[in-house]
């Protein structure tokens, strides 16, 4: 008994505490004691042992054993104790959990071995068939890999791509990314020598001309003492200083290099725009279009007279704390915020973004993003207040309102365009008209027409703007569309504008929805056997949360209180913490999964969706707001969802996430919503827009909106991707 004492007192021990490396910590003690009980341990019997586990778990641990119902023969074996102990400490796997988050995940920062590494473990708690592991691998790399080069590349392979093959061409795209970023530091590194030397170079051929023997620096000429030079006494004509003549003065050399640089940047900015690098990477150019002679590449643009405007700025939208000087840029495809100017916005409970996109200057080369973030912005003459999103950059100089804000904030103004496409007569009859009426230049300064193959219409200057404010910019409404159809004519303004149908459509916008139809009865097997959960621990800073989120939901009827009242069915519920630090609650009915009668409902993939988008030119992504909860629950199928809390039993009258019948249900009735529509393809609560002009994709977008507003379908303002180049879908 003394060499069991010991092993009593040495045994190790374990923190119940509920956190995520609880099962962790649970696994490293497991291990730690059968070492001891296969061991040193290993002749004693087994009711001994057992003995000896429930002394090393702690007060905890035998909580948990005294709360079990094991038998007096169950308690002489160890297997019921590792048994309970870990089904406490396990995290409980929550399959659509893991499809969710398999659907959202991206590489972003992870290198390619993490992220695939992410996916197994992923694919693996979503249960997917083992056989079609490498489908899915193959899948989800090739829609969530950064480098858009390696995925235009998968989907020529078509259905002849492999896992392992996508797995190389990203492999070998990495390597060779890394390459490149050693390549252009050194090649910076070699111009600044080479700008160095060459300076040093100039600055002797003045001083010292090999060809003419030694010159003095003073005249130029030969060698002589400084009291016989001619230009002793003389006062040069370009800087007015005395002692030496112009053409040897120092102050004219440099100002002659400068505009020999000038003069350079000039012709290669000419270049690219006549020969543009189409960049496979998603880069966005910053620096100003120049204009040019090519009729399909100009448009004119009416802006502030001045290039530089002070604009009011914050962070949040409870009052302006600063103002700063912007420029205008029509040709920057985003808009740029100094770090230096962030420093001086932000408070200690702000944080910076991750950076949503690569940037890129003159040249090619690649400005360091720091991060992304919203900020208020408000114009002097327009009393609105804007919400839009920079990039912070560490460089010198104004903030950089970019082309498609600064027309939000009226400050450029298209006033007519060139379209690709085949158009009617009656839409080259609205160019005529549109491009005779909107300026006040003679009809002869107007460009006409032509022919071109871009696939979209880039925006430059035409001209010298005309002097008018931003407030007449604001109140002035061009129409672009007499002859469009009348459902887009209307009173709405064309371009449509993000901010605009967010107004237009502020009721499709708000709260949940609810689809029209009679309630969704859940079908049951016959001689199902009802299955009761106790309620299950709550960390104690998710609690008054948690608590918040069940009367929020309460009281605008998605969940009801089921108060002195027997249910047969009583299931457990799966609580996280949204990034933002809100609740999310899902539904664990393992247990009545096993006896619904699911009704499979084909449900579209990416596959499905590609080949209908081939052509179009404009994408716009509407994401369902709590999308299943917007399909309402029978009586009977909401006493079924009955769940347990630390503050008693709820019941869901929508259907809620974790029902093996939710994605079925949800993604039916909206087929049945929006499914005559054209233009369009839904998959899970998101809903991809799309035309092949601006026209169709507005007119396209707007019956959506229309559509969703007569049916009660509610969509999410912040997940609204509107008229982008490329878009996270499924995601």
């Amino acid at each position: 008994m003394a060499t069991s004492g010991a092993y009593i007192d040495k045994g190790p021990s374990i923190d119940w505490s509920t956190d995520d490396n609880i099962y962790g910590r649970f696994k490293m003690w497991k291990q730690r004691c059968e070492l001891l009980l296969t061991g040193p341990m290993a002749t004693m019997s087994e009711e001994v042992k057992c003995k000896h586990l429930l002394y090393w778990s702690g007060e905890r641990g035998m909580e948990l054993f005294n709360s079990s119902d094991l038998s007096a023969e169950d308690q002489k074996k160890l297997v019921n104790y590792w048994e309970k102990f870990e089904n406490y400490a396990k995290p409980h796997s929550n399959e659509l959990l893991a499809v969710w988050e398999l659907h959202n995940l991206r590489q972003g920062m992870l290198s390619l071995e993490d992220f695939i590494t992410k996916l197994r473990i992923l694919i693996k708690e979503a249960n997917y068939p083992a056989e079609h592991y490498d489908r899915f691998l193959r899948d989800f790399l090739v829609l969530g890999i950064n480098s858009d080069r390696v995925r235009k590349d998968c989907f020529k392979e078509g259905n002849t791509l492999t896992f392992s093959k996508a797995r190389e061409m990203a492999k070998t795209d990495e390597s060779a990314e890394r390459q490149l970023q050693l390549m252009n530091a050194s090649e910076v590194n070699n111009i600044a020598s080479i700008r160095d030397k060459r300076y040093q170079n100039r600055r002797n051929q003045v001083r010292h001309n090999p060809r003419s023997g030694q010159q003095c620096r003073n005249c130029g000429r030969g060698s002589h003492s400084q009291d016989q030079c001619p230009a002793k006494n003389m006062t040069c004509h370009y800087c007015q200083k005395v002692g030496h003549f112009a053409k040897v003065c120092l102050a004219k050399l440099r100002n002659k290099n400068v505009h020999e640089v000038e003069a350079l940047a000039d012709n290669i900015q000419q270049n690219q725009l006549q020969s543009p690098r189409v960049g496979e990477e998603q880069f966005v150019f910053l620096g100003p279009i120049v204009a040019t002679p090519l009729a399909a590449q100009v448009h004119s643009v009416s802006c502030k007279e001045k290039a530089l405007l002070e604009v009011s700025i914050s962070l949040n939208n409870e009052g302006m704390q600063s103002h700063v000087v912007c420029k205008i840029d029509s040709g920057a495809e985003t808009n740029i915020l100094p770090m230096s100017i962030y420093q001086q916005l932000k408070h200690e409970s702000h944080k910076l973004g991750k950076p949503t996109m690569k940037l890129t200057a003159y040249g090619g080369a690649e400005l360091p993003n720091l991060g992304s973030c919203f900020v208020f912005v408000k114009v002097p003459d327009i009393q609105k207040l804007w919400k839009i999103q920079v990039q912070v950059v560490d460089v010198n100089g104004p903030m950089i309102i970019g082309n498609k804000s600064a027309q939000n904030l009226g400050l450029l103004k298209l006033n007519w365009a060139i379209y690709v496409g085949n158009y009617d007569n009656s839409f080259d009859r609205h160019i005529s008209n549109t491009s005779a009426t909107t300026s006040n230049q003679p009809s002869s300064n107007h460009q006409p027409p032509v022919s071109t193959t871009m696939s979209h219409p880039p925006l430059s200057t035409a001209r010298p703007p005309p002097k008018v404010s931003a407030k007449q910019l604001n109140s002035t409404t061009t129409s672009l569309l007499d002859d469009n159809p009348p459902d887009v004519r209307g009173k709405r303004p064309f371009p449509l504008t993000k901010e605009y149908l967010l107004e237009e459509y502020s009721d499709v916008f708000t709260g949940v929805g609810c689809f029209p139809g009679d309630p969704y009865h859940i079908e049951m097997i016959p001689d199902a056997v009802p299955v009761q959960h106790a309620p299950r621990q709550v960390p104690i800073p998710l609690q008054t949360p948690y608590k918040d989120e069940l009367d929020k939901l309460v009281e605008s009827g998605i969940l009801s209180e089921v108060q002195n009242e027997y249910t047969p069915w009583v299931n457990s519920t799966v609580v996280t913490q949204k990034p933002n630090g809100t609740i999310r609650l899902c539904l664990d009915p393992r247990d009545l999964n096993k006896v619904i009668k699911r009704n499979p409902y084909y449900v579209r993939t990416i596959d499905d969706v590609i080949p209908k988008v081939s052509g179009a030119t404009h994408f716009s992504i509407l994401d369902a707001r709590c999308g299943y909860w917007q399909v309402e629950l029978d009586e009977e199928s909401s006493r079924l969802c009955t769940f347990n809390t630390p503050w008693g039993k709820y019941r869901w009258n929508r259907v809620p996430f974790g029902l093996t019948c939710s994605g079925d249900i949800f993604q039916e009735k909206m087929d049945a919503t929006f499914g005559k529509l054209d233009g369009l393809s839904g998959i899970a609560d998101d809903t991809f827009i799309y035309g092949k002009n601006e026209a169709e994709h507005d007119q396209r977008i707007i019956d959506v909106l229309e559509t969703a507003r007569k049916n009660n379908v509610r969509f999410n303002p912040d997940k609204f991707q509107f008229k982008v180049e490329e878009a996270s879908f499924l995601g």
